[in-house]
């Protein structure tokens, strides 16, 4: 599951996750936070991970800074991870985290929402 909405306080889009993700469901998600971006005009994104369980193997993790370049995310996006799940997903993060910046996207992952906000607002 996943829902996306507008932080007013924040200027940042919410993306909160739970429950299994696969790949049609993140193309969705992606839809709805670039068409709230384009409605903000904002290009800040916090994205919370709880008890997220991806339906797709690590090793895609590396695939998908390029699949969300496709689905529409720019290297001009500034995105910011909140793990709120499990160790096992932090070391996956992490491991996205560091493909994405080679990539050269704006993209960290953090243990707590204020040090991501903080880091967003950078």
């Amino acid at each position: 599951m996943w829902h996306v909405e507008y932080l007013q306080e924040e200027e940042v889009i919410l993306i909160a996750t739970s429950g299994t993700m696969d790949l049609e469901q993140i193309r969705q998600m992606a839809a709805a936070a670039l068409a709230e971006e384009a409605k903000r005009k904002v290009s800040r994104f916090l994205t919370e991970h709880k008890d997220v369980a991806p339906l797709f193997p690590v090793v895609e993790l590396y695939y998908l800074p390029d699949v969300l370049e496709r689905f529409g995310f720019k290297h001009h996006h500034k995105v910011a991870v909140v793990n709120a799940t499990s160790p096992k997903l932090e070391g996956d993060l992490k491991f996205f985290e560091t493909v994405a910046f080679n990539r050269g996207f704006d993209v960290r992952v953090f243990s707590e929402r204020a040090e991501a906000l903080r880091w967003l607002h950078q």
